[in-house]
């Protein structure tokens, strides 16, 4: 998906979240910028959120987990500041602290695998987590769908 069409999905994953926070954090706010640390800021609470849209793991069971773009490049996992990062896989939305992710990724002993996604320019160095294993690591998990 070219980048533009990424982008656009991006922020209707980071709508929907910021919808859900605002409930109860009223002064929530979606922190725009292509490369931001975050992608939204609770002031109530001084916690911050990365939106994650993975509509493809409702075809491949699978959450896509970035650590290096380019490979050889930090980036994901390796170089968030999000205090929880959110998926949204297309039906649900899946809360998880960054910390478990790497708990996860550990304790299964999943591989890092190299990939290209449509409109990527680069591979990616990516690790493949079942959806049903990594819901177990997370804070919590909300269906929309």
């Amino acid at each position: 998906m070219p980048f533009y069409q990424d982008l656009k999905v991006g922020h209707r994953s980071e709508d929907r979240v910021l919808d859900i926070i605002r409930k109860k954090y009223p002064e929530a706010e979606r922190i725009d910028g292509k490369h931001s640390p975050y992608d939204i800021m609770v002031p109530e609470l001084g916690k911050t959120v990365e939106v994650k849209g993975d509509y493809v793991s409702q075809k491949t069971n699978n959450i896509v987990v970035e650590v290096n773009h380019p490979v050889g490049t930090p980036s994901g996992l390796l170089v968030t500041e999000a205090d929880y990062w959110v998926h949204d896989t297309g039906k649900e939305l899946i809360w998880i602290e960054p910390k478990r992710i790497e708990e996860c990724i550990t304790v299964h002993n999943f591989p890092l695998t190299d990939i290209k996604g449509p409109g990527d320019w680069h591979f990616k160095r990516v690790c493949l987590v079942p959806v049903d294993t990594y819901r177990t690591f997370a804070t919590t998990y909300y269906h929309y769908k």
